[in-house]
């Protein structure tokens, strides 16, 4: 989809996997309704999925479990910020004390 385009209601995207599932095709109510058939086909695979009953060819995560890794993922990145910080670990787009990169140069000389 393009970024000047809106998504569409969620009203909508209910409403066309409705119409799938009473035995039409995605591309159907896509002609019907003049847009393509690969966001209707997209849906019809997260309903599935969130319904816990994935398509054979659709696989994924289910919003519910899609939020539970996000908070997750928030929770490593502040526990290894808290972890780096406490052992005086320093990010790495800050540079070396200056002590520190002129005793690399004698080193590697």
């Amino acid at each position: 989809m393009s970024s000047d385009r809106l998504p569409y209601p969620a009203e909508f995207r209910l409403q066309m996997v409705k119409l799938v599932r009473a035995r039409c095709t995605p591309a159907q109510p896509s002609r019907k309704f003049n847009f393509t058939a690969q966001p209707n086909s997209n849906w019809v695979g997260y309903a599935a999925i969130n319904s816990a009953k994935p398509l054979p060819d659709k696989e994924g995560l289910s919003m519910a479990e899609r939020e539970n890794l996000s908070r997750l993922r928030r929770q490593v990145r502040q526990l290894r910020h808290e972890h780096d910080s406490r052992q005086g670990l320093r990010p790495a787009f800050l540079p070396a004390p200056l002590g520190a990169r002129l005793s690399q140069r004698r080193f590697c000389e």
